[in-house]
């Protein structure tokens, strides 16, 4: 998503508002979906994003892929 503010200038000023989240509970709520893409992996945790375009933090033992799941935010073997 962007936007543009005039401040004055020809040249509006453009922002883009990213969607990243350091852990599985968002606003309270658990996560659920489906991985799209797998953004980083360190052996022990993973930021996937999801179906829904929500980028978590999961506890992961494995390598995650597009496809698997994340129920209650936990990676889904």
């Amino acid at each position: 998503m962007a936007g543009f503010v005039f401040l004055g200038n020809p040249q509006p000023t453009y922002w883009t508002i990213s969607m990243h989240w350091s852990d599985a509970v968002v606003n309270g709520i658990t996560v659920t979906g489906v991985v799209t893409q797998v953004r980083e992996y360190d052996g022990s945790q993973a930021l996937v994003t999801l179906n829904t375009g929500v980028s978590v933090v999961v506890p992961a033992t494995h390598e995650p892929v597009p496809g698997d799941a994340i129920v209650e935010g936990e990676l889904s073997i």
